[in-house]
């Protein structure tokens, strides 16, 4: 496989990155700190002198047993090998075969962290390489997933009625323009000391806002990550759909996402509002379902965050919803997947839907507001056995 980062050097000059790096900016240290290497017995040894490579592990998970390449990198061999492909098949990786950290090995080291939240000091032993190598080789290869954005992280152009709504007697025919759902969430971050009160959530913690939208089949469909958690849900709703560089995805004209903006109550539903409110949650609740497997899939989005700059936190957590549709589309019968889907879904796509303004104005919000009131009693009487037909 191809290599992800670094200067390039020819084998005859030095292929350890870390020592090289070591001995450029730690010109005052110890001579053995600068060169990474320990002094046993009068004989200087590499401090990584492990007899298993970081490239032999990876190369041992791929051979072995299909559980140890999911536990280790939370995909399968199979999808770990086509995202290798992917990347260096367009190009997201340069080829150079001089240096010793290849594309598998970086893209393992990246999965490795992101899945366990695993701290360098960890991974350099696991990978037998510098913290500096393993922290630049994570920062690259977390750079290039998220280049993978605009292919994976976006809507399918769905227009037809999605099957979860369509053979159901609960949401068809009130929700048949639904194409999806938009919630927060809140994902732990590392500020520093004078933006830690505007990164201070409701719940007291140091986090970022980040905004999802999805569609019926799982799959994120857009991010927009980076806000101080202080900033209330509307605030950044508003802020990505009339932002001109934040890329919202506007639903096709006469549809629409489901927003999580209506209480519901406890028990069952009484009356016509809780009806509607329990029936919208359950459609709903589809965006809650993804945030819980991609933090299943990816501990290090539960906390605590690591000490990384915030342009760098928000390329971790677009990195991992892009990972997250990529398994989805390579694997869609993962475990985590099942467990929080329960039914089996298929895809479907139209490539002709056109996109929609969303209007924020205070008219539209009154005529939103009196389109819900309709569908609320038409679905209340319609459960009384007023309307017999769907």
């Amino acid at each position: 496989m191809q290599n992800i980062v670094g200067e390039q050097h020819s084998d005859s000059s030095s292929d350890d990155e870390e020592l090289e790096f070591l001995a450029l900016f730690g010109v005052n240290a110890p001579l053995n700190a600068r060169y990474n290497v320990a002094s046993v017995g009068g004989e200087k040894r590499h401090f990584y002198d492990g007899a298993k490579s970081g490239q032999d592990w990876i190369d041992e998970l791929k051979a072995g047993h299909h559980d140890r390449m999911l536990n280790a990198m939370r995909m399968d061999v199979h999808s770990f090998l086509k995202l290798c492909e992917i990347l260096v098949n367009e190009n997201f990786i340069k080829q150079d075969y001089r240096k010793r950290v290849q594309a598998e090995e970086a893209i393992g080291m990246a999965l490795h962290c992101v899945s366990h939240d695993e701290r360098h000091r960890n991974l350099a032993e696991r990978f037998l390489h510098s913290t500096e190598t393993i922290h630049r080789n994570i920062k690259e290869a977390l750079q290039v997933i998220v280049r993978l954005a605009p292919i994976l992280l976006r809507p399918r152009n769905e227009t037809g009625v999605h099957p979860k709504i369509y053979n159901s007697n609960a949401f068809y025919p009130w929700f048949k323009d639904c194409v999806g759902a938009i919630d927060g969430t809140l994902i732990p971050a590392s500020a520093p000391l004078t933006r830690q009160r505007a990164f201070r959530s409701r719940k007291g913690e140091i986090s970022q806002n980040v905004l999802a939208a999805c569609d019926h089949n799982m799959r994120s469909t857009y991010i927009y990550a980076g806000v101080e958690g202080s900033a209330h849900d509307a605030r950044v709703f508003q802020h990505a759909v009339l932002s001109p560089d934040s890329s919202f995805p506007m639903p096709p004209a006469g549809h629409r996402y489901q927003r999580d903006q209506f209480g519901g109550g406890s028990g069952g539903p009484r009356g016509k509002y809780e009806l509607f409110n329990h029936r919208h949650s359950q459609l709903r609740n589809v965006i809650e379902r993804i945030f819980g497997v991609l933090k299943a899939r990816f501990p290090i989005l539960k906390g605590p965050m690591p000490n990384y700059l915030m342009n760098r936190q928000v390329e971790l957590v677009i990195a991992c919803c892009v990972l997250h549709n990529f398994i989805r589309d390579e694997h869609p019968h993962d475990e985590l997947f099942a467990r929080e889907s329960g039914e089996d879904e298929e895809d479907y796509a139209d490539p002709g839907a056109q996109p929609q303004q969303i209007d924020l104005s205070a008219a539209a919000q009154r005529n939103w507001n009196s389109f819900r009131m309709a569908i609320t009693d038409h679905m209340f009487d319609h459960r009384n056995g007023r309307y017999v037909p769907r």
